[in-house]
């Protein structure tokens, strides 16, 4: 992976409380954002990925024999079996 070096403006008490959480975190400012844009790069991702997913059962919703044949293989575990 090629790092490339840039510059970023943050408000005074922000850099304050981030230089606080990366000493308590042992690790380095660039390290820190690094992480947390990749976090949220992924969560923005997922949240696409669920969108789409709930718009294809909006337009192609699952009829009745979808939805009994897939109640029918579901494996929730013995301790979710209440009969027993």
């Amino acid at each position: 992976m090629v790092l490339k070096t840039i510059q970023v403006t943050l408000d005074e008490g922000l850099l304050e409380q981030v230089d606080e959480l990366v000493a308590e975190l042992d690790t380095t400012r660039s390290a820190f954002i690094r992480e947390l844009l990749e976090r949220e790069l992924w969560a923005r991702r997922w949240r696409e990925l669920e969108r789409q997913d709930a718009e294809g059962y909006r337009l192609l919703p699952p009829d009745d024999e979808e939805v009994e044949a897939w109640l029918g293989i579901q494996d929730w575990g013995d301790e979710w079996n209440t009969a027993k």
